[in-house]
Formats: C-alpha cells, structure tokens, sequence
C-alpha cells in the first residue's frame, strides 16, 4: 500500500515544481497590508467661501482620490470644453518675482499651470496636509453681487506630523469670483492675487514661502 501513496506524492512534487504553484501557495506568502480607504470628495462650490473650502480638501486630499479634480474644479475655465465664459489667471508678489527671474512676468499663469502645480505641491512632502483660510482685513472687506465676488483670505498649508502641524507655504490672496452661467450656484475664481504674509518671517524661508512662490519654482 505504500508505494501507491509514494508515487502520488512524487508526481505532485514534480508539479508543483513545473508550474510554480508551491511558491504561489497562500499559506508560504507574507500578507500585504490593505491601503486605508479614501472616500472621494463631494465639491461644494456654492458660493465662494465653499469653494475655499474646497480648495482646501482638494490639498489635504493630496490626489488620493479625486483631490486635483475637485481642486481644478474651482477655478474659471474659458476653453472650448468649458463653461465658465472666464478663465482663470494666477498673479505673484514683486518679492516672488524677483527671485524667480526666469519667469517672464508677461506670460499667463492659466489653469493649466495650476494643475500641474497641484501634482507637484502635494507630492512636496509624504506627511498629509491641511490647508486653512481666514479673512485678512488689512486688504479691505469683501465686495460682490449676486454674480461675482472679491475676497481677501490669508491661506496656510501644513504638513501634519505625529499629531503636529509644521508651516510649507502661507500667504495673502486677493481672489476674484463669478458665478458660472452653466451651473446652479457655482462659484468659481477667475483672479488670484498672490502676495506675502505679514505672519511670515523676512528670511522667507522656504516653508513659509507663498504658494505664489512654489507655483514659480515648477516654472
């Protein structure tokens, strides 16, 4: 009776040897650990503040999900696929351009940059991101109708480290909004106006550059 068993058991040895079903085996592989689930953004972009909100999940998203489509999102697109009837246009502190010397001032910083920048920014450090807003009274109070807005903010973004926030980019934002003829309350900036922060130190360093400053340092 045992050579019958014997056999068997050389014939599956030869097996799982030709086909490399043995090295594939459950029980011989080391378990990967499951990436923690993301739920993807809702946009909110029914009125300006909301946009600014959106903005600021769009960074802390880092494109995990849905992070530069929502971020993207909320900026005027005036192409031909677009629907806005304006287009978006990035403007940068005379501190910040005269230390990028390579960016011609004339050019225009469209929508188009700005996504591009949003690939990089997020990929700056592996720590997640927060990214706050806050009205700056010293550039005057907010203005608008019921189809454009102008609001001044002071942003923050933060790199998050065992429960602690460290600064990678603040400054102040003169931003620009309108109404989107083709959505039902959607707000989107049509002007950014860029400019250093009072809050941060003279040396700019580069953790508290402007996010002005980084879009020209991809540039």
């Amino acid at each position: 009776m045992r050579k019958p068993v014997a056999g068997i058991g050389i014939a599956l040895l030869v097996w799982t040897t030709s086909t490399g079903a043995f090295g594939q085996c459950n029980f011989f592989k080391p378990a990967e650990p499951e990436r923690p689930h993301q739920t993807p953004i809702v946009p909110d972009y029914s009125s300006p503040t909301m946009t600014l909100q959106t903005i600021a999940r769009g960074i802390a998203d880092k494109n995990a999900t849905n992070g530069q489509a929502v971020y993207v999102g909320a900026l005027a697109d005036s192409l031909p696929t677009g629907t806005d009837g304006r287009a978006y246009h990035a403007f940068f502190d005379s501190t910040d351009l005269a230390r990028h010397q390579s960016w011609d001032p004339n050019r225009d910083y469209n929508r188009t940059l700005e996504g591009t920048f949003y690939g990089d920014f997020v990929q700056l450090r592996t720590t997640p991101y927060e990214m706050t807003w806050e009205v700056f009274e010293p550039h005057g109070n907010d203005t608008g109708s019921a189809s454009d807005s102008l609001l001044h903010r002071q942003y923050k973004v933060y790199q998050v480290i065992s429960g602690s926030r460290r600064l990678i980019a603040i400054g102040v934002a003169d931003l620009y909004f309108v109404k989107s003829p083709a959505a039902v309350n959607r707000w989107v900036i049509t002007r950014w106006q860029d400019f250093r922060s009072p809050d941060a130190r003279p040396d700019i360093s580069q953790d508290e550059a402007t996010l002005g400053s980084r879009r020209l340092d991809k540039q």
